[in-house]
Parts: structure tokens; C-alpha cells; sequence
């Protein structure tokens, strides 16, 4: 037989081959497909089984049965419920490397982590601005929608954000409840306290993901980072963090795997 047959009779078995595969994807495919009967009538989105449906339209109703017998905060779900419980019997398995803060949960870590690189992945598309987690963002929107749901029962004076409407209480009772440990010093709102307390430690958690110097604040952060802007900077093109040099940018990489 030559040799010309010969690899003609072998292309086609590898294309029989390989069409005999597509079929039996295209047939698991399909099988799934299938199996995924189970709609949700609200959003449409389908589910393998009827328990999982069952527990996706919680979401949608707003029932939360699993309870947490210490504090009574109600769950959607079992696996909530567990993690939850965590912070009563003071277990925090998920330990930052790098200020080694301890978490009860994987996704707290992660979102910890965006404290020490200065990346803030959730852009406003109205001001660009960015910020470290979703809900955040979410409470931003209202400063350009004008929504303010949060109503002085005082003097009537509505916020855009609940913790605006509680600093702002404090105003009518006219004292500072917020008291340093450490020196006695008070202050007006939770964020002006660790603010302030931050001048007693020697921690700098703000890290400059450029060249690893480190801060005590996200606005010293901030101040330092315009120093980089002559510098020749390498962007992540998933959260746009900049770092000076390849080799930083490769192993900053490895945190999106």
C-alpha cells in the first residue's frame, strides 16, 4: 500500500473519529440541556433539580429560614447560616499574608486583600470613581440619582446612606460618642475614631502595589501613587492596577487565578 493511501485512509478515520465525538458532546449537551426543567418563574433562570430552585427563589421572596440561634440573624441558606456562625465561636479560618487579619470567610479575605493592593475593581460609570466593594458602589449611585430613603425622624433631613442619617443624629444630640481607648479622645462618627486611631499604631496596611512602600491610609496611598505617574507602568488589563516592572505584574496575575 503507498504511503499516499495510507495517510488518506488515516485522515479518514480521524474525521470519523472526531465527528463521533461532536455527536456524543452535542448529545451531552443536549442531556443537560434536558435536565435543566426546573425554571424560576420570576427571572427565568433554569436549575438542574427541584431544590435548588426551591432555594433560589428565597432570594426573590425574601425568606431567610435558616436562623442563627445566638444572635436570631436570618439565612437564605444552610452554608450562610454555617459560615455566619463562625463569628460567635470566634473561629476566623482565612488569614490575610500580609497584615494577617483573620477571616471567617474566603470572599471576605479576597475583598480584604484590595485594602493592601489600593485596587478598587467597582467603577462608577457616571464619575469613574472606584471602590472596593460592590455595595459600596451601589450606595454611591444614590449621590447622582438624587434617591435619598434615609429620613431624620428629627428635623426631617433625608440621606442618601444610613450611616450618613446616624452621624448626622448626633448632631441633635449634640456629643461625640465615639471614644478612643487610647487616649480618650472622641469623636463624632465611627470613621473619624479609626481615623484618629490609626495615629497610635505603627501598622501601615496601605500598600503600593508599584514599589511596596506602605501607609497608614488609602488617601496617603493615593498622595504617593502621583509620584509613579513618570514612571514606566505595566496595567492589569482584568482590574487595572499599575506595578513598575513585568515581573510584578505576572505575579500580581496569579491573585485572579
Amino acid at each position: 500500500m503507498s504511503t499516499d493511501v495510507q495517510e488518506e485512509i488515516e485522515d479518514e478515520q480521524l474525521v470519523v473519529k472526531y465527528s463521533d465525538l461532536l455527536k456524543e458532546t452535542n448529545s451531552e449537551l443536549d442531556s443537560t440541556a434536558s435536565k435543566k426543567s426546573h425554571v424560576c418563574d420570576f427571572c427565568f433562570k433554569e436549575f438542574l433539580n427541584r431544590s435548588s430552585l426551591q432555594c433560589h427563589l428565597l432570594t426573590h421572596t425574601g425568606e431567610k429560614p435558616h436562623i442563627c440561634e445566638v444572635c436570631k440573624k436570618g439565612f437564605t441558606q444552610k452554608s450562610s447560616l454555617q459560615t455566619h456562625s463562625l463569628i460567635h465561636i470566634g473561629m476566623k479560618p482565612h488569614a490575610c499574608e500580609v497584615c494577617s487579619r483573620s477571616f471567617t470567610d474566603k470572599s471576605t479575605l479576597r475583598k480584604h486583600y484590595l485594602i493592601h493592593s489600593g485596587e478598587r475593581p467597582h467603577v462608577c460609570d457616571v464619575c469613574q470613581r472606584g471602590f472596593v466593594q460592590k455595595s459600596t458602589l451601589l450606595k454611591h449611585y444614590m449621590t447622582h440619582t438624587g434617591d435619598k430613603p434615609h429620613a431624620c425622624e428629627t428635623c426631617g433631613r433625608k440621606f442618601a446612606q444610613k450611616f450618613s442619617l446616624q452621624t448626622h443624629y448626633l448632631t441633635h444630640m449634640k456629643e461625640k460618642a465615639f471614644e478612643c481607648s487610647l487616649c480618650d479622645k472622641k469623636f463624632t462618627s465611627k470613621f473619624k475614631l479609626a481615623r484618629h486611631e490609626k495615629t497610635h499604631s505603627d501598622d501601615h496596611p496601605f500598600l503600593c502595589t508599584i514599589c511596596n512602600k506602605s501607609f497608614k491610609s488609602n488617601d496617603g496611598l493615593g498622595k504617593h501613587k502621583k509620584t509613579h505617574l513618570s514612571d514606566k507602568i505595566f496595567f492589569c488589563d482584568k482590574c487595572n492596577a499599575g506595578f513598575k516592572g513585568k515581573e510584578k505584574l505576572k505575579r500580581h496575575y496569579k491573585m485572579h487565578e
